[in-house]
């Protein structure tokens, strides 16, 4: 009886003192966690910037835009036929020839070989620079030098430009508008010589040539330009550029004339020599300057 008593004394305390412990522990924490989530990220175009500085170096293949060449007659200039320089009259033996006085050299102008009369040929090679300022993506002004080889002399001037462009990743579309002014430049035009000889104030024999002759502009032409081109980066500060571009080219001064020349004529010995014209060609700022070009470059951007 004793030793049941001791066992549920023993046992109540060892219940108490759970109880207890569980009072005052109190019931387990529960723990949560909470995560952020943050919009998905995108990578942003850095190839092509706003207020970036672009420099582009460019060669180019230039092309008139009237192909071909005028075609002028290897024939003498000078109506009527009879050609003075040549008659003669022979009558008792005597032949009667035109004096000197009444027959000087002389060389004329038929006109212009070449229909483009400021690149002078059909196409030429050139090259050139411009610098370009974006405010934005899309949006620039720039200035714009080129130089081309041009048949009679080299021919070249500056524009300012002003670019639109459309930025997709590493390639940029762009059209541009350029004002300017050119010089150099030239025509090619055929002409006609007749060269004499003389002896004792008489002429006795003649000789007659055609040759080409290059003519220089020696005016500044206003030079309208539109384009539209490619441009492809590798870095966002070095990239490619193709583009077309054509040059609608005036002059302020269309004074191109034609003169008549003519020859002294006259008698000798009884013989009546003609006084022949022929039409003599004086250049000016007429004709077709207008042409185009294809480049291809590298560009440079900061």
């Amino acid at each position: 009886m004793k030793a049941l008593t001791l066992f549920l004394f023993a046992f109540s305390a060892v219940l108490v003192s759970s109880l207890c412990y569980f009072a005052q522990a109190g019931p387990e924490p529960i723990t949560t966690t909470e995560k952020e989530v943050l919009p998905p990220v995108t990578p942003s175009n850095d190839f092509f910037r706003g207020h970036e500085l672009e420099l582009n170096i460019w060669g180019t293949w230039a092309f008139s835009s009237d192909q071909g060449s005028n075609h002028i007659a290897n024939d003498d200039p000078f109506t009527p036929g009879l050609d003075p320089e040549e008659a003669v009259y022979v009558g008792m033996s005597v032949t009667y020839r035109e004096p000197e006085s009444l027959n000087p050299n002389t060389n004329v102008n038929l006109g212009p070989v070449s229909k483009n009369v400021f690149l002078g040929t059909d196409n030429v090679w050139g090259g050139g620079v411009d610098v370009k300022y974006f405010f934005n993506k899309y949006l620039g002004l720039g200035v714009e030098g080129l130089l081309l080889d041009a048949e009679t002399q080299p021919a070249g001037g500056g524009l300012a430009t002003f670019t639109a462009r459309y930025p997709i990743g590493r390639f940029a579309p762009y059209l541009w508008l350029g004002a300017g002014a050119l010089a150099g430049g030239g025509e090619v035009d055929r002409f006609f010589t007749e060269t004499h000889t003389y002896s004792g104030g008489f002429v006795t024999s003649e000789t007659e040539t055609f040759h080409n002759v290059n003519i220089n502009n020696d005016q500044v032409f206003f030079d309208g330009q539109i384009g539209a081109g490619l441009e492809i980066r590798v870095t966002p500060h070095i990239g490619f550029m193709a583009d077309f571009a054509w040059n609608f080219v005036t002059s302020h001064d269309n004074s191109s004339r034609s003169d008549i020349i003519t020859t002294p004529g006259g008698t000798n010995g009884g013989t009546t020599f003609p006084n022949n014209t022929a039409v003599n060609y004086v250049p000016g700022g007429s004709g077709d300057k207008d042409f185009g070009m294809v480049r291809f470059g590298l560009t440079f951007s900061y």
